[in-house]
């Protein structure tokens, strides 16, 4: 987080309170320690760092505008500022004074606020959020600085997150972020203040109001000369750091590094500091608070407590020992500060501690056959013993332990590590954390070096999956390693993965990319599991003589030619297959299991079978299992989208919206949208494509296309989507409907089927969907490609229209918001596909902004309105992936705009299922294609004399309209209108029809291999 206010003042009041000779005064607009970030006007405060000294930067900043510069004494050559006119102000320390002049800028806003500061090694963070969160409980304004994250509640109530990228922030930005809490009303703020910032003086003279010490244990070593040194920086918060009035609150530790605490509490004794000293009674006086007893289970944990506040009783969902201390000192924060005991018991009883710490990871459908997970981020040899041991007390059968070592960090905690781990663990994955310049296998290997005292033998994979003995594993691969403990392990089993606890990141040897430990855990516990099968279909497990488990990366497959080893092939019977018959070559291709339905399995089949009743219905029945799993894991938003046009198009716009809210990067999982691919829309496409979804997915863009009816039910039954779509209703699929009531009432299913707290998205535009609006109470969004004029009523609409050669531009307008955006689409139908996912995308609370960015950067869909070339040099849209009476109407306006002023060729396929009334809708469109003035008309199929001989009664010239029944034909006829010249360069071709067609193969034969 950096600072982007510049405040105009003088430097005399910047320099307010900083001992340094008064100097020339001058105006100044902003303060900076970066050279590279001074501008005109700026104060640049040289100050020595651990890689870099800012006063061997000082001409750059004289360069670049800087109006006075602040230099520490000794560390500057005054032959290198001989030319300077400017103010040099020099002073004994650069850190000190830089952190005073940047409290001066923000205006000193640490001093309308009370603040409580939490140091010590571990236990900050959870100390932290236990403070928050019985704060904010009992209505308190309160604005985190930390190691997870900056935080807290704006002027709007809308919380305000910034990234942490120290666990104490560059004096600069410290006191921007409390000017910023104080402006939006905080009244508390919690700091987490390390070592580090302490040693450097980024406080400057922040004074805290209660001031707590957790625990010191090796670490930072690196920066440290020696634990004493360590020890010195983090009593600074007590001698320089506490108002005159303040409390200190010093945890004892259960074990030897409560020797710090001592030290401590001595010092704030000599020093007349107050203090409170909490721990486990014996090393607490009377004025102390202590914990008498402490049970924890799975569950939690249940503690008593006595002292100077009284005895009473604390329950917690926290577990463990050490989060007992944790609890303990947060306690004696908050009593200490005023909070009643009744508040202390209700907000701690709710409060859940900080992420990634002792985070215990659970999905409540599958726990019974799954192991405890539980995130930490011990990252020190204390930490891991401390979180290990109380895992160990837990009710149990065997303990898995994940564990990796930072690169670039303190050496020597890594064999102590190893050896923490090994005494209390029974099964060790040793893996990587953060390598960042190092090599990972030698973090490994030192690890490791701390093993050789245990009895722990090293193993391998295929041991780690079927033995129950002890041992090691060494496998880089964190996320592997994550995977295989959670296969591993079985219920009662525990697994611990440490390290990197609420981290989003892995740095490695070639940068940042993005990691999650929880993430990775979630993604193993909800892998597929015989048991989970089973529960899904209501079969019957039939165990064959190779049964193990599932791999954690099966999958559900239908396609014994796309089966991948270990994956589930769930047999279907379609119209031309029958999938019970490639049972042998889905075993030999290594299936892990099949679904087949009962009495149907083969002989000699030695893999697992479960038998269902119908596959067809176990594959939906699997895919709303899926559905149900993760709306308890992450809540991703489902989406369906039905319509008898623009379905396709409409999802694909809302996936790529939704892949702008949802971006990829360093900071962010990939693959976060899920969407329809191809035609993998159908009763048994649906449930595939909900099949993939997965603890990463935020949201899931679904299409829905039917035949007959009951077809879209079924379909939302599975999905039970949060929000509804439907694009338009018109006269398609008439065969198995039989008219265009028939198509609304199989569309609207999708309605029919919504929850209670669904939103549906109407098209204003359309008045059977407006009518069939009136007959449901859930939240509705009214959409209108027309306008507000033609739908009064609409939530949402376009304005300003504009169709362009190869784009579409339109305001969207919401109420008295708009955004402008472009479509790199042709084709104005294509509007109204794009308000349908804008108003999917608003009822999923996106902004306009993101919507605009997200459709600004669509891709075509392949085979809608794609353009290209013949190899002549004419230009062609395809738009052959299907067709209706709508869609060829919309798509021959548009080849009439394409080709303004110029010659047009429509070259039209049958319209398909279209039943008894084929014939007058075929002619109908011919009669279309002469009245919207197009050039020319070759129309292929059994329906294509209706077409052609209705656009010549409308007046198409005899000549210029041809019906084929063969293509081969229709390819040679427009070859000879090219080379007739009655087709030039400057001209437009079109070409459609349904998809029983393949209308392709024609734009194949006219298009330069080069140009498909």
């Amino acid at each position: 987080m950096t600072d982007a206010v510049r405040h105009a003042m003088n430097l005399v009041e910047l320099l307010s309170g900083v001992a340094a000779p008064t100097p020339v005064d001058v105006a100044v607009r902003g303060l900076t320690a970066d050279s590279r970030q001074v501008r005109p006007g700026d104060v640049f405060v040289a100050m020595r760092g651990e890689k870099a000294d800012g006063h061997r930067f000082l001409g750059q900043a004289i360069e670049t505008g800087a109006n006075a510069l602040v230099v520490q004494s000794g560390l500057w050559s005054p032959e290198a500022l001989s030319d300077w006119r400017g103010p040099l102000i020099e002073v004994a320390d650069s850190r000190l004074a830089y952190a005073l002049m940047a409290a001066n800028y923000h205006g000193r806003p640490a001093e309308a606020l009370r603040l409580f500061a939490v140091t010590g090694t571990n236990g900050k963070t959870t100390v932290s959020y236990l403070l928050e969160q019985c704060l904010r409980a009992v209505g308190q304004t309160v604005g985190v600085i930390g190691t997870i994250n900056y935080r807290y509640v704006g002027k709007n109530h809308e919380t305000v997150i910034a990234p942490a990228p120290n666990t104490t922030p560059d004096a600069l930005v410290l006191q921007s972020l409390l000017r910023r809490m104080a402006d939006a009303g905080v009244k508390t703020v919690i700091m987490e203040v390390s070592s580090h910032a302490l040693n450097q003086r980024r406080l400057g003279d922040l004074r805290f109001d209660f001031a707590a010490f957790t625990n010191l244990s090796q670490d930072h070593l690196d920066y440290h000369a020696d634990m004493a040194a360590y020890f010195a920086a983090k009593r600074l918060l007590f001698r320089q750091h506490l108002k005159k009035n303040g409390v200190a609150i010093i945890n004892f530790p259960a074990e030897a590094q409560s020797d710090w605490s001592y030290n401590l509490a001595d010092y704030c004794h000599k020093e007349g500091i107050k203090h409170i000293r909490c721990g486990l009674g014996r090393q607490s006086a009377e004025n102390g608070l202590y914990l008498t007893s402490i049970n924890s289970d799975i569950s939690g944990s249940r503690l008593q407590l006595a002292g100077r506040f009284g005895r009473f009783n604390l329950t917690s969902p926290l577990v463990g020992g050490f989060n007992g201390e944790n609890l303990l000192t947060a306690a004696a924060l908050l009593l200490a500060s005023g909070l009643d005991i009744a508040a202390l018991q209700d907000g701690l009883a709710q409060a859940s501690g900080a992420p990634g710490r002792l985070q215990r990871l659970e999905i409540t459908k599958l726990a019974a056959s799954r192991p405890t997970v539980f995130v930490d981020y011990a990252h020190t040899p204390d930490a891991v013993r401390k979180v290990l041991t109380t895992m160990r007390a837990l009710p149990h059968k065997r303990l898995f332990c994940v564990l990796g070592c930072g690169g670039d960090r303190d050496k020597t905690k890594r064999p102590l590590m190893g050896r923490a781990a090994a005494a209390l663990a029974d099964i060790l994955l040793v893996t990587d954390d953060n390598p960042r310049s190092e090599n990972p296998e030698t973090i490994r290997q030192e690890i490791e070096s701390g093993l050789e005292a245990s009895r722990l033998p090293e193993r391998d994979t295929d041991w780690l999956l079927n033995s129950s003995d002890k041992g090691f594993v060494n496998i880089g691969d964190r996320s592997r390693a994550i995977s295989l403990a959670i296969q591993a392990a079985r219920a009662g089993d525990i697994v611990a993965i440490l390290g990197k606890g609420h981290e989003q990141y892995q740095q490695g040897q070639h940068g940042k990319i993005f990691f999650d430990d929880c993430l990775e855990a979630l993604t193993a516990l909800a892998a597929w599991r015989f048991a989970d099968l089973v529960a899904a279909t209501d079969g019957r497990l039939e165990a064959g003589r190779s049964e193990n488990r599932l791999a954690a990366a099966a999958t559900i497959c239908t396609d014994s030619r796309s089966l991948a080893a270990d994956n589930v092939f769930l047999a279907l019977k379609g119209d031309r297959f029958d999938g019970h018959d490639f049972q042998e070559k889905a075993r030999k291709a290594g299936a892990g299991c099949l679904i087949i339905e009962r009495g149907r399995k083969i002989p000699d089949i030695d893999i697992p079978c479960i038998e269902v009743a119908d596959t067809r219905i176990a594959l939906h029945d699997l895919a709303a299992f899926r559905r149900r799993i993760m709306a308890e894991i992450g809540q991703p938003t489902v989406f369906a989208i039905t319509g008898s046009c623009g379905k396709t198009t409409t999802k694909e716009m809302l996936a790529a919206i939704l892949r702008a809210h949802y971006p990829e990067g360093p900071d962010h999982p990939a693959d976060r949208v899920l969407a329809t691919i191809g035609n993998l829309n159908n009763l048994i496409g649906l449930p595939l494509t909900l099949l993939r979804i997965s603890p990463r997915h935020r949201a899931a863009a679904l299409e829905m296309g039917m035949n007959v009816p009951d077809e879209i039910a079924r379909m939302a039954r599975t999905a039970n989507p949060d929000i509804c779509c439907i694009t338009n209703v018109r006269g398609v699929h008439l065969e198995g409907l039989g008219d265009i009531e028939g198509v609304a009432r199989a569309k609207e299913e999708l309605f029919a089927e919504a929850g209670d707290k669904a939103t549906l998205i109407i098209n204003g535009d359309d008045p059977r969907i407006m009518a069939m609006a009136e007959r449901y109470r859930q939240r509705q969004i009214i959409f209108s490609a027309q306008g507000k004029t033609a739908c009064p009523q609409a939530h949402l609409w376009a304005e300003d229209i504009c169709e362009k050669e190869d784009h579409i531009t339109f305001r969207l307008r919401q109420s008295a918001m708009a955004a402008p955006i472009t479509l790199p689409l042709i084709g104005r139908h294509q509007v109204e596909c794009a308000l349908a996912a804008c108003a999917c995308a608003v009822a999923a609370a996106i902004r306009l902004e993101t919507i605009a960015q997200g459709l600004a950067a669509l891709q075509a869909v392949d085979k809608r309105m794609n353009v290209g070339w013949t190899r002549h040099g004419v230009k062609l849209i395809n738009d052959s992936y299907n067709a209706n009476p709508a869609s060829m109407a919309a798509a021959l306006a548009t080849l009439r705009n394409q080709a303004a002023g110029k010659k047009s060729l429509a070259i039209l396929g049958d319209m398909l299922e279209l039943g008894e009334k084929s014939a007058a809708l075929h002619e109908q469109l011919g009669k279309e294609a002469a009245e919207l003035g197009i050039s020319f008309l070759a129309a292929v199929g059994a329906a294509a004399a209706h077409l052609a001989t209705a656009a010549a009664q409308a007046g198409m010239p005899p000549a210029s309209t041809r019906a084929f029944a063969d293509k081969n034909e229709l390819v040679a006829w427009v070859e000879r209108l090219i080379e007739a010249g009655d087709l030039t360069q400057s001209d437009v071709i079109l070409v459609k029809g349904s998809r029983g067609m393949r209308m392709e193969t024609v734009v194949e034969a006219l298009v330069n291999t080069t140009n498909k």
